[in-house]
């Protein structure tokens, strides 16, 4: 038998493929014909392999004041419920699914890079429904644009988490909800939406460098083919058929959404449990993959959405959530007063390394420090004692050995993790392909995808000058340009009970060591307030300390005129994140390479980092123009200096540096010598004191 639809499959796959689905259409409930005579929907209903009964799940929110009812088509309001039911699974799903992280990285992540790349994508409805809202003057109303059709909102979703994605799973959830989000004009049926989730796998394997079995992208692979075996097996059952050639075709018949959904879900929890098997990095550590796993509870979320009430009907008889097999009823009811942990039953893995999870709540404020600086005025310092060795040597020392420790814990690719977006002018070529193939040659764990006219990347890397420099030659070559540039260590480690830190600088070569040294770094000329809120809340604590070196942000300028501007930012970031945000004003990258010095070795609150920056003295100048010889000024700064610490340029002579560790040893002081990486003469130097005003 030939099947013209698009994602069909023969019958005869259908028949003996029917233990993988479920057999997802016997004894199915249509919800539109519930809804015809006025009955509430009973949801779908199956019979496994076993012959148990498997349903629909239960849905804990709503749209406007009231729960869903079992939609036959995605609407609008089925686009924004799930969305907020997938935000939410996510978060409850986020310790144990960071636990479970061992690939291709085990960073412990993965639960909250999925959770945040969603949230963000969440976020992009609410701002386009609360424009819409501004423009109709209708105020509050349903949360969604009412106006705007499913495809519309599921567009904004994609594009949100283009912009908003956290790491290697982030983007490959991106990724396949950019497309998911190609669906065509016309009502979201069944068997529209199993076209729909084949488009997202394929979305998330293109985006993927070397993909592997096993993981995310296998999971969506079986969600499509699960949803595709209950199409097919409607056109085998009840499609219409052209007798004399025996055709049937697939998208003459509508499949009933709630079975696809369930089957699709279904489909992507059975990979994840078979994961176990098909990667060797998790057969060793005995887990499931996290992402794999991640997707499944996304699936969830959207089944919880289309058919709400099934669960309410039979709650005995629930489904097991997608992390174990405990009812999702207990796991949905947050009143139930018996916390149920996700992966009861599962081992996980403990990471060498862990990271904070940000927390909501914390009374929104912002204070500005070291409002007065440089000119020699110093606040406060750090007291030398009788290290051996100052904190900026250590930091360097530190950044040294954690490649060591990022090529055993991360692999080859290095332990930098660099993300960006390029946005090109319209009517430019595709930036994926030189993009993928400029960051495989400098890392791994590569991956890129794109939206409307921006594609997000991924690597991580040893070489974050390297990283940067194919950024920044794509974007030429599409006459675009490099935004929202974030670099991390892959394991960082934050100073017990202290506030997370963010650097913001625009030399790749400085962002390298800051993010060894436990920073968020922003490598950014100018970022928006938009890439600061993203930064703040990927330093993952209640509290973060926010060094923003001369650079601008939006048409102020930093570090040359007063910070209440920035400040201003940095209110709206607090309240949009619900965190508590120090500014941390610098007059030069030196200033904010030590204050990240101080906070990595001391733990330095934001108070103390201001007393730090002002206590040090700064010079810069360029090799280019005064040749070997050291300004003046130079010799005068450091004459006294306990340590001294200097940005260079690639193409500042090494007699240049040779003169000034002479001047330094001199004195008595130290001289720590850190390359910019970028390609000229410039330096930069920075002086310290301790205990007294230069």
């Amino acid at each position: 038998m030939q099947h013209r639809g698009s994602d069909a499959v023969r019958s005869d796959a259908v028949r003996a493929g029917g233990a993988r689905t479920g057999g997802a259409q016997a004894g199915r409930v249509h919800a539109e014909r519930a809804a015809s005579d006025g009955r509430p929907s009973d949801g779908p209903s199956s019979t496994d392999g076993a012959g148990s009964l498997v349903t629909g799940s239960q849905v804990t929110g709503s749209v406007a004041s009231g729960a869903l009812v079992a939609s036959a088509v995605v609407t609008n309001a089925v686009v924004t419920a799930w969305a907020a039911c997938a935000v939410r699974r996510l978060r409850e799903s986020r310790p144990a699914l960071d636990a479970l992280n061992v690939f291709p990285v085990a960073d412990a992540d993965t639960g909250t890079n999925l959770w945040r790349t969603f949230v963000q994508g969440q976020e992009a409805l609410s701002l386009a429904a609360g424009a819409a809202r501004a423009r109709s003057g209708t105020g509050p109303a349903e949360p969604f644009d009412a106006d705007a059709s499913a495809q519309v909102l599921l567009a904004r979703l994609a594009h949100g988490a283009l912009l908003g994605a956290r790491g290697n799973s982030g983007l490959i959830l991106a990724a396949w909800l950019q497309g998911l989000s190609t669906a065509p004009e016309g009502p979201i049926t069944g068997t529209v939406l199993a076209r729909m989730l084949r488009a997202a796998a394929t979305s998330a394997r293109t985006a993927v460098g070397t993909p592997a079995p096993g993981t995310i992208l296998t999971a969506a692979d079986a969600a499509a083919d699960a949803a595709a075996d209950v199409v097919a097996a409607g056109v085998v059952d009840g499609g219409a058929a052209d007798a004399a050639a025996d055709v049937v075709d697939a998208d003459a018949v509508d499949a009933n959404l709630a079975d696809v959904v369930l089957a699709a879900a279904s489909g992507a929890r059975d990979a994840a449990t078979r994961s176990t098997q098909e990667l060797e990095v998790l057969r060793a550590a005995g887990v499931r993959d996290a992402g794999a796993l991640g997707l499944a509870v996304v699936l969830d979320a959207l089944h919880e959405t289309v058919a709400p009430d099934t669960a309410r009907r039979t709650p005995t008889d629930a489904p097991t959530d997608a992390l174990n097999d405990t009812p999702t009823d207990a796991l949905n009811d947050p009143l139930a007063g018996h916390p149920t942990d996700p992966l009861a039953g599962h081992p996980t893995h403990t990471p060498t390394h862990t990271s904070t999870g940000s927390v909501t709540g914390v009374p929104t404020d912002v204070s500005v420090v070291a409002e007065t600086m440089g000119g020699g005025h110093l606040l406060g310092g750090h007291s030398g004692g009788d290290d051996s060795g100052t904190r900026e040597d250590d930091v360097a020392s530190r950044a040294g050995s954690a490649r060591e420790d990022a090529a055993h814990h991360g692999g080859a690719g290095g332990g930098i993790e660099v993300m960006f977006v390029v946005e090109a002018r319209p009517g430019t070529r595709g930036a994926g392909d030189p993009l993928r193939e400029g960051l495989a040659a400098v890392g791994d764990s590569v991956g890129v995808t794109r939206g409307d006219g921006l594609w997000q990347a991924h690597v991580h890397t040893d070489d974050v000058a390297g990283a940067v420099a194919v950024a920044r030659d794509v974007a030429e070559l599409v006459r675009g340009e490099v935004r929202q540039c974030c670099v991390r260590a892959v394991h960082a480690d934050v100073p017990t009970g202290g506030a997370g830190l963010v650097v913001v600088v625009d030399s790749a070569g400085l962002a390298d060591v800051l993010a060894r040294a436990g920073a968020v770094v922003l490598l950014s000329t100018g970022p928006t307030p938009g890439d600061m809120s993203r930064a703040v809340v990927d330093a993952g604590t209640e509290r973060v300390s926010v060094v923003v070196g001369p650079v601008a942000v939006g048409s102020v300028a930093i570090g040359q005129v007063e910070a209440a501007p920035i400040a201003v930012a940095l209110a709206d970031v607090a309240a949009s994140t619900g965190l508590g945000v120090d500014l941390v004003a610098a007059q030069s990258q030196v200033q904010a390479l030590v204050a990240t010095a101080a906070w990595a070795v001391d733990g330095c609150d934001a108070a103390a980092l201001a007393a730090v920056v002002a206590g040090v003295r700064v010079v810069t100048w360029d090799a280019a123009e005064h040749g070997t010889v050291l300004p003046a000024e130079v010799v005068t700064v450091v004459r006294g200096a306990e340590v001294v610490t200097v940005l260079h340029g690639a193409a500042v002579p090494s007699p240049v540096l040779a003169a000034l560790a002479d001047a330094v040893r001199h004195t008595g002081g130290e001289l720590v010598a850190v390359p910019t990486g970028e390609p000229d003469a410039r330096l930069e130097l920075g002086a310290e004191t301790t205990g007294h005003a230069a």
